[in-house]
């Protein structure tokens, strides 16, 4: 149910005061009150305050403040009335993304670590989101892990984000406190071996 016509949605995102659906084209961002479309997002373009594709997005509740991630840069909109602010370069792909205060964003992140595009990170960073700099790395994740993460899998408790770290046959949950940015490993859990296929398939 919903005030307006939506062509898809590729992606839902629930707060406390608004909910915010990306469309399947990765071309707008609705804006949800209490079933009512209260604003769209949908400057598309080249030009100042517009974007190609939303790779990602967040949104802080603090602030109002919606931050878009188009190519290598990160955009920025006051919500509701989706008005343009400002956008910061960057020199990396994002795979999820949370506001940790009006200054920082946590990022799940993948970015080459020298210029000879060698040393590849990935894994969870601390981005400022006014310059666009990664601050700190807080968990590396390997090819595996990094393969099989969503950007739905930033679930948030209370103050903790719960995240999986996933192995061919290993699995691990880890709490990762937003305050402390530390991390504790709070589930571990491996398949079956007999589950494995055979070397000769």
């Amino acid at each position: 149910k919903c005030s307006v016509p939506m062509d898809g949605i590729t992606r839902t995102i629930n707060y406390s005061d608004y909910s915010f659906y990306l469309a399947k084209s990765r071309k707008q961002i609705y804006c949800i009150e209490n079933d009512t479309v209260i604003g769209i997002l949908e400057s598309v373009g080249r030009g100042r305050g517009e974007y190609v594709h939303i790779e990602d997005f967040c949104y802080d509740e603090g602030q109002k403040m919606l931050y878009v991630v188009d190519q290598k840069k990160i955009l920025k909109y006051s919500v509701p009335s989706m008005v343009f602010i400002e956008s910061v370069a960057i020199n990396y792909t994002t795979d999820g993304m949370i506001a940790l205060d009006p200054e920082r964003l946590l990022i799940k992140c993948s970015y080459y670590t020298d210029d000879t595009y060698k040393g590849l990170y990935d894994g969870i960073c601390v981005v400022s989101s006014i310059t666009g700099e990664i601050l700190s790395q807080c968990l590396e994740y390997d090819y595996y892990s990094t393969f099989c993460f969503s950007k739905s899998d930033f679930r948030k408790i209370g103050n903790n984000l719960l995240l999986p770290k996933t192995g061919p046959y290993n699995n691990t949950i880890i709490s990762f406190d937003l305050e402390s940015l530390s991390t504790k490993e709070i589930e571990s859990f491996s398949f079956n071996p007999r589950w494995r296929l055979s070397k000769n398939l």
